[in-house]
C-alpha cells in the first residue's frame, strides 16, 4: 500500500467550501479581536496575525493529508489515541491554565489542546473498530463496550480539565457514530444512559457551571441573573438587523462581548453583516454538510463511512452548539465555530480532517473508474 499518492483526483468543490469559510474567517477575527488584540498585547493584528497564520497552515495541512493514504490512519488509529491519553494526563499537571482550566500545552511556542486529538484519534478507531468486528457488531462485549469504555477514559480526563463541553460533545459524537451503525439499540442507550447520567451528575458538581445553567433558564423566563455574555450577544444580533453595520463595524467586540473572535464570533457575524450574512454562512455550511454525507454514502469501505460520518456529526454538532449559545438557545459554553472561529487546535484537526475525506474521495473516485 502506497502511503503518499501524488496523482489522485482533488475534489475543488470540498476544497471551495472550506475555503470560503476560512477566508471568511479572516475578515470576522480581525473586527472582532481588533480592540481586544490592541488591549491585551499593544497591536490590533496581534490575534489577527496568529489566525492568518493558523489558517495558512490549515491549508497545508489539507493539501498534505488530501495525498497520504486514508488507510494509514486506520492502521495508527491506536497508537494515536494512546497518545492522545497521554496528552490528556500530562496537560492536567503541566498544562497552561487560562480562567481555571488546564486546556493548552506549548509546544514550541503554539499552544495546542489535546482535547482535539483526542476527539480526532477517538473517532478514527471507533470507526476502525466498527468495521473490523462488522461482523460481531450485535455482540456488546467486543463492540459496544470497547468503544464506550475508550470514550468514558477519553472524556473523563477531558472533564478533569475541566471542559465539560468538550467531553459532553465528544460523548454525543460517539454515540451517534454507534448509532447509525448496526449495533444493537438497546445496547446503545444502556450505556449511553448510564454515561450520560454520570455526566449530568458531574455537570451540578462545579458551581460556575450551576450558574450557567440557572443564568440560562433565566434568560428563557426573561428574568434577571448573570448572563452578561447571552445579553451582550443578543444586542449584538439585535444591532445588525438586515444587512449589518458593515465590516470593521461592531460595537459589541468592544470590550463588550467576551470571546468575540471565538465562541462568540457567530455574534459578531450577525451585526457586521445582518441577517443576510448570517443566511451566507448557513449556506456555505449547509453545503459542507450535505457534500460530507455524499462522501459517507459513496465511501468506498466501512472504515471511511464511519470516518466521515463521525467529521459530518463534529462539524455540525459545534456549527449548532456554537450557534445556539450565541443566540441564547443553550447555556454558555466554550465551543468554537468549525472553520471560522479563531483556535489553531481546532482548525489544524479540521483541516486534517477534511485532508482525509478529501483523500477517500480520490480513492472512491478510483475505485468507481477500475470498476468500469
Amino acid at each position: 500500500m502506497s502511503v503518499i499518492q501524488r496523482k489522485i483526483f482533488f475534489d475543488w468543490n470540498l476544497f471551495a467550501l472550506v475555503s470560503i469559510l476560512l477566508i471568511f474567517s479572516l475578515a470576522v477575527v480581525y473586527s472582532a479581536s481588533a480592540v481586544v488584540s490592541e488591549y491585551k498585547f499593544g497591536s490590533p493584528s496581534y490575534i489577527f496575525s496568529n489566525h492568518l497564520r493558523n489558517v495558512v497552515v490549515v491549508f497545508v495541512v489539507i493539501l498534505i493529508a488530501s495525498r497520504i493514504n486514508y488507510r494509514i490512519w486506520q492502521r495508527i488509529s491506536k497508537p494515536l489515541l494512546l497518545f492522545s491519553i497521554l496528552m490528556l494526563i500530562v496537560v492536567l499537571f503541566v498544562g497552561e491554565s487560562v480562567k481555571g482550566a488546564a486546556r493548552w500545552i506549548d509546544i514550541f511556542g503554539f499552544n495546542f489542546q489535546p482535547s482535539e486529538i483526542a476527539k480526532f484519534a477517538l473517532i478514527l478507531h471507533t470507526s476502525k473498530i466498527i468495521e473490523e468486528r462488522n461482523s460481531v457488531i450485535s455482540d456488546f462485549r467486543f463492540v459496544v463496550m470497547p468503544i464506550l469504555v475508550w470514550s468514558a477514559i477519553i472524556c473523563g480526563f477531558v472533564a478533569l480539565q475541566p471542559n465539560f463541553s468538550t467531553a459532553t460533545l465528544i460523548l454525543i459524537i460517539v454515540l451517534t457514530m454507534l448509532f447509525i451503525s448496526e449495533a444493537r439499540r438497546k445496547h446503545i442507550f444502556a450505556m449511553g444512559s448510564i454515561l450520560v447520567g454520570i455526566s449530568l451528575v458531574f455537570s451540578l458538581t462545579a458551581e460556575y457551571r450551576l450558574n450557567r445553567i440557572i443564568s440560562f433558564i433565566n434568560v428563557i423566563r426573561g428574568g434577571g441573573g448573570e448572563h452578561y455574555q447571552i445579553t451582550q450577544s443578543l444586542i449584538a444580533f439585535a444591532n445588525g438587523g438586515l444587512f449589518g453595520v458593515g465590516p470593521g463595524g461592531s460595537r459589541q467586540s468592544n470590550l463588550f462581548l467576551p470571546e468575540s473572535y471565538a465562541d462568540f464570533i457567530f455574534a459578531v457575524i450577525g451585526e457586521e453583516y445582518g441577517f443576510v450574512g448570517i443566511i451566507f454562512v448557513l449556506s456555505v455550511f449547509a453545503l459542507l454538510i450535505v457534500k460530507l454525507y455524499k462522501v459517507a454514502k459513496y465511501s468506498p469501505d466501512g472504515f471511511s463511512f464511519f470516518f466521515a460520518s463521525g467529521v459530518m456529526i463534529t462539524f455540525l454538532l459545534y456549527f449548532i452548539v456554537n450557534a445556539f449559545v450565541n443566540l441564547g438557545l443553550l447555556p454558555v459554553t466554550g465551543v468554537p465555530m468549525p472553520f471560522i472561529s479563531y483556535g489553531g487546535s481546532s482548525s489544524l484537526i479540521n483541516g486534517l480532517s477534511i485532508g482525509i475525506l478529501m483523500n477517500i474521495i480520490a480513492n472512491s473516485k478510483a475505485e468507481l473508474r477500475n470498476s468500469t
